[in-house]
């Protein structure tokens, strides 16, 4: 009877050592998986990073003061240098309140 307990635990052990061995086959797999995702996903985090400091670069340049007067003379504005007041200068200082 003894043999047959020794044998019944030989084969309990394999069947349990291949069902483990199989978990953790398909857990390195799926681990596997997620490592390309990650990857693929830094990848184009990188990507839009990249994307992103050009846009930067761009819009800083397009709004800055050379490119926004050349842009006006393009369209035919041109820099007022007479100044032109509608109201008239008070020749003493203002106050709201009489004294």
């Amino acid at each position: 009877m003894r043999e047959g307990k020794k044998t019944f635990l030989n084969i309990f052990f394999i069947i349990l050592l291949t069902v483990v061995s199989a978990i953790q086959v398909m857990l390195l797999n799926q681990y596997s998986t997620t490592g390309e995702k990650l990857t693929f996903i830094t990848r184009k985090v990188e990507e839009v990073e990249k994307e992103n400091d050009k846009l930067s670069q761009k819009i800083a340049s397009s709004t800055s003061r050379i490119a926004i007067s050349t842009r006006a003379q393009d369209l035919g504005l041109f820099k007022n240098t007479s100044v032109l007041s509608l109201t008239t200068p008070l020749r003493f200082a203002y106050s709201p309140q009489p004294l």
